[in-house]
């Protein structure tokens, strides 16, 4: 199968998301998961703090690289290191783990965070200027269907999917999760954070 969603496919979760967003704001995320107060309920510190093993792993996996071989034989330079986050939310984890990276790894970072709500993508600009070491970007992205527009294959150190699989899965159904996961694994060059919402959360 294509990684890529089918024209038909592409209407059709454009359209059940667009209804989705045009009550967003009575119904308080609970269509999309853009909830406009995610980070009052889950601090972008106390995830911090559960990844701690994770980060000891990049740091120690990432430290003191410079360039690599592509298979192609291209060189690539690696003295940033490129961080997406898929559903930022208004990108409170998003800038507070970018920070947090930059001091482990003690490199300049290059983060952009992805958000299909409008209003949360405004939020999280409002709430960020690019620094010497750290460059960011946020933008509005219905990660089920453009993802291949705006992210280069193999070009991301690290993606990162919290709390977001469960919304993928009602509005995309089994195939289209699967999709998402499969064009995620394309774009990352070697790693992937994924924190699935249990059945109990449908």
């Amino acid at each position: 199968r294509e990684l890529s969603l089918s024209k038909n496919d592409h209407q059709s979760s454009n359209s059940t998301v667009e209804l989705a967003l045009e009550s967003s704001s009575l119904d308080l995320g609970h269509r999309l998961g853009n909830f406009h107060n995610y980070y009052s309920f889950n601090t972008a510190s106390n995830r911090l703090q559960q990844m701690g093993d994770i980060i000891e792993h990049l740091k120690n996996a990432t430290t003191g690289r410079k360039r690599r071989k592509k298979k192609d034989g291209l060189a690539v330079d690696l003295s940033h290191f490129l961080y997406l986050d898929l559903g930022c939310n208004e990108g409170d984890f998003t800038i507070a783990f970018s920070k947090y990276m930059k001091d482990m790894l003690q490199q300049p970072i290059q983060f952009r965070g992805l958000d299909i709500d409008s209003k949360l993508i405004d939020r999280a600009k409002e709430k960020w200027e690019n620094t010497e070491d750290i460059e960011g970007k946020f933008d509005v992205s219905n990660i089920c269907s453009d993802l291949d527009d705006q992210i280069e294959d193999g070009s991301i150190d690290l993606i990162s999917l919290f709390s977001t699989t469960m919304w993928i899965h009602i509005h995309a159904g089994d195939d289209g999760l699967q999709r998402v996961l499969k064009t995620i694994c394309q774009k990352s060059r070697k790693y992937i954070i994924i924190e699935p919402q249990p059945s109990k959360c449908y």
